[in-house]
């Protein structure tokens, strides 16, 4: 279960898109391809998300998002990226989700009613939750395995490995 911003993205695509207007949405689609790639850490890093994304589905491995960011633009952004075909289908949830505001916000209480009441077949090893937020990863431990982002610049190829090797696929050497 990944956090977006700064974790997905390098760069936080809320913030940004806040300073941008108000309907974030409208933001988003005025925003030009070439400053979203920046966002995403460049070329090179969204063909390693790519790869990452595609190993875990090709092992399958259940992933999804939850954010304090808005669906639509989360899912928007991944389109324009060419990443939501990983997605298509799976839980994302954001700050104008029921599922978030149910449990006040908190990622960890989430994680436990969607990916343990609601699907008892995973187990808290089976769940790893990836956040450049301490607060949410601490919340979280006892709930499931985490990975915390730092610095908060997204994810870097270390931290892909680490994940892949939380959902019990072999390194490639």
């Amino acid at each position: 279960i990944y956090d977006f911003d700064q974790t997905i993205t390098t760069i936080h695509l809320y913030h940004e898109l806040n300073y941008a207007g108000t309907d974030q949405l409208k933001s988003l689609k005025k925003m030009k391809d070439k400053r979203l790639i920046e966002i995403f850490g460049g070329k090179d890093r969204i063909k390693a998300l790519n790869g990452h994304f595609s190993t875990l589905m090709s092992n399958g491995v259940d992933i999804g998002i939850i954010s304090y960011g808005y669906v639509d633009v989360i899912k928007q952004a991944l389109t324009r990226m060419d990443l939501f075909k990983y997605f298509d289908g799976a839980p994302i949830i954001g700050t104008d989700s029921a599922e978030l505001d149910d449990v006040f916000g908190s990622k960890a209480q989430c994680i436990v009613n969607q990916f343990q009441k609601e699907s008892p077949n995973y187990t808290p090893k089976q769940i790893a939750f990836v956040d450049d937020d301490s607060t949410n990863i601490s919340e979280a431990k006892e709930f499931c395995q985490t990975v915390l982002i730092q610095p908060r610049k997204g994810m870097n190829n270390d931290h892909m490995a680490t994940i892949e090797q939380l959902a019990g696929i072999a390194l490639k050497k």
